[in-house]
């Protein structure tokens, strides 16, 4: 840090061939021209994540002291980074959830998902929460026209589903070969860019054995590998089978599906 700072790392990583994607921390700088000059020159080619430290009165201070430069005017940097073209979080925590989504999904075509509760994803109240966190954070949930509906009808059609988006399998979440078909109905519409499955291994297993939940989970592997439609899992943590459902998390995120804790902080790592 005595010798470089992040203007002569940004040009390094700029061109290095093994460097796909940027993170980046900051406190303060000291030539804000030429930041901005390579964060604009290099957010089109490589996605750069960005965490900026001193961005209160109080974080300022505690920044000049820390680096003994200047952190600057807040507004005047979240315009600045916003014509660069660089994705801001206000946490590490949105930081690694971003890093990931960059890391394993591909360029998502837009802002539209569906969202799917499985058994035990907590019904009906649980997918209008889901809607309500991802619409506040600038998802959208374009609903199922009748056709669809119908289509879903003809391979749920069990007590307690909800067809609409958010969509609630009910039983048929438990049924490796109907959840299939309704993934493969879903990637197969033109108005849904990312599809965001909820998962609750401590919940599914009273319901099913553990062979059962591999199963359900050998669908979503094989989906994700077949390209069809970017795939997000939302398991949230706690319950007597936490250890289950850490090897689940675990199995999922060696497969390249991005698994979160909650809607809002896969949300937040889409947008």
């Amino acid at each position: 840090a005595c010798d470089l700072n992040a203007i002569d790392f940004l040009g390094y990583l700029k061109q290095d061939p093994e460097t796909r994607i940027i993170a980046l921390y900051l406190e303060g700088i000291t030539d804000g021209r030429r930041l901005y000059q390579l964060l604009a020159e290099i957010s089109p080619i490589k996605p750069v994540v960005l965490l900026k430290g001193g961005r209160t009165e109080v974080g300022r201070e505690m920044a000049m002291s820390h680096t003994g430069s200047l952190a600057g005017s807040a507004a005047v940097w979240k315009a600045a980074m916003k014509q660069a073209g660089v994705i801001e979080v206000s946490t590490l925590e949105e930081m690694a959830d971003t890093l990931m989504a960059l890391q394993e999904l591909p360029p998502i075509a837009g802002n539209r998902i569906a969202i799917v509760s499985q058994l035990g994803g907590g019904a009906g109240g649980a997918g209008v929460l889901a809607a309500d966190v991802c619409t506040s954070l600038g998802l959208e949930l374009p609903p199922f026209t009748r056709e669809i509906k119908d289509k879903l009808k003809s391979i749920i059609n069990a007590p307690g589903s909800i067809l609409r988006n958010p969509l609630d399998l009910s039983l048929v979440g438990r049924q490796p070969a109907l959840l299939r078909k309704v993934l493969e109905l879903l990637a197969g519409l033109a108005d849904i860019d990312l599809i965001m499955l909820n998962e609750r291994p401590t919940f599914l297993l009273a319901l099913v054995s553990k062979a059962e939940l591999q199963a359900i989970n050998d669908v979503l592997v094989d989906f994700q590998h077949s390209d069809e439609k970017p795939l997000v899992v939302i398991s949230p943590p706690g319950g007597m089978h936490e250890k289950e459902r850490v090897k689940v998390e675990r199995r999922l995120s060696q497969a390249g599906i991005p698994v979160y804790p909650s809607f809002e902080r896969a949300a937040k790592a889409i947008v």
